[in-house]
């Protein structure tokens, strides 16, 4: 490579991701030239090739996985000859960023399990996102490929998953799962499980269901219970509500009353759905006060911290929510997850966490236990 005053740098001289994307792309060339070279012409060829991402800065993981499908019309446009290289290629990654650019219709899922009646055996069973989401509405498939492309979700590599609804319960949830297990010390720790979280709101949190069950991924999903007056009206505190606006808890509660009152007085198993799980507000204690969003229900969980004060319970709420008014989110959020961190966690956010935590323990790898398929590890 040319240099600086005639001086010419050795190809040693470039990094290792760009030495190592060079070789791969030599190797699909010569994969090539023997097709070409073979007399006769086979029907399909496949080159595998694992975790290209190793070395690759992450823009250039998702450059090379959505160049990789035009190679072979690059090199069949170079030759100029009729006869396509009918080529497939199968990338294995553990990168969130090459499984994002590829688009539901190309990956496949290795979910690692424990074996049928026997937990020290794991087997692996392989999911195509194709056939799992072939029914789920195109908007709704378009909406989660543009979400995991832009926000980079490691959702197929995680164990567990924690769906959120805005910037504060995403900046503190760090903090409560940190005081959590500190209070707890004998809970099975998340910290030390493979959880990702993603901040979807509770108008598109219920689009993942489908996606979620098709993956088996343990799910807790903490929403806020958006009181309004009447349905599709205006906010109000929770004990002047009649309905809810929250689209995740009337796809829920699909077909139930909608009230708060009904809400509340649902029963942990109501809301837990096969391997889901959903949190929203509740009083810290019976016929206390209860929050409509995760901020008043923060101040309500310490209210001798923000002084909040009121003649009844429902007067309480109602202070809190004019407190809330005053507040911008981010700074609110990330002044109590950075310098004032004495402070309790909204009840409704630890049942949550503890449900996720205690439930689907992954297991401890027996370096005795046979191994079926591919199951060593996080799924690919």
């Amino acid at each position: 490579y040319a240099g600086h005053h005639g001086i010419l740098l050795p190809e040693s001289y470039n990094g290792l991701g760009v030495r190592n994307l060079v070789f791969i792309l030599l190797q699909i060339v010569s994969f090539y030239r023997t097709f070409r070279a073979e007399p006769t012409a086979a029907g399909v060829h496949l080159v595998f090739i694992e975790e290209p991402e190793a070395h690759l800065h992450p823009q250039m993981q998702e450059v090379f996985i959505r160049q990789l499908s035009k190679v072979a019309q690059q090199l069949n446009a170079q030759e100029g000859v009729d006869l396509p290289w009918p080529v497939q290629f199968v990338v294995s990654t553990h990168s969130s960023h090459v499984a994002n650019a590829a688009g539901f219709e190309s990956i496949r899922y290795f979910l690692a399990t424990s074996a049928a009646g026997n937990a020290g055996i794991r087997h692996t069973k392989i999911k195509d996102l194709r056939d799992g989401l072939k029914d789920t509405p195109e908007d709704h498939k378009k909406f989660l490929h543009q979400y995991l492309t832009l926000t980079r979700c490691d959702l197929f590599f995680a164990d567990k998953a924690v769906l959120i609804e805005g910037t504060a319960e995403r900046l503190l949830l760090p903090v409560i799962l940190r005081n959590l297990e500190k209070a707890e010390a004998d809970m099975p720790k998340l910290s030390s499980q493979y959880m990702t979280t993603m901040e979807v709101g509770g108008a598109y949190a219920h689009i993942f269901f489908e996606l979620l069950d098709f993956l088996e991924l343990r799910s807790l999903i903490i929403t806020d219970i958006d009181t309004v007056t009447v349905a599709g009206g205006t906010a109000c505190p929770v004990h002047e509500g009649t309905s809810t606006s929250n689209a995740c808890l009337k796809t829920w509660f699909a077909g139930d009353d909608h009230s708060p009152a009904t809400l509340l007085g649902k029963a942990d198993a109501d809301k837990i759905k096969g391997l889901k799980r959903i949190a929203f507000q509740r009083p810290e204690a019976d016929g206390g006060p209860c929050g409509r969003t995760f901020e008043d229900a923060f101040m309500l969980a310490n209210s001798e911290i923000f002084d909040i004060q009121g003649a009844t319970e429902n007067d309480k709420a109602t202070n809190a929510g004019i407190e809330v008014g005053k507040l911008k989110k981010s700074e609110f959020a990330l002044k109590h997850a950075i310098s004032e961190t004495d402070w309790k966690a909204p009840g409704y956010i630890l049942d949550g966490l503890k449900w996720l935590a205690t439930a689907d323990v992954p297991m401890v790898e027996d370096a005795t236990a046979p191994v079926v398929g591919d199951g060593g590890g996080a799924n690919d």
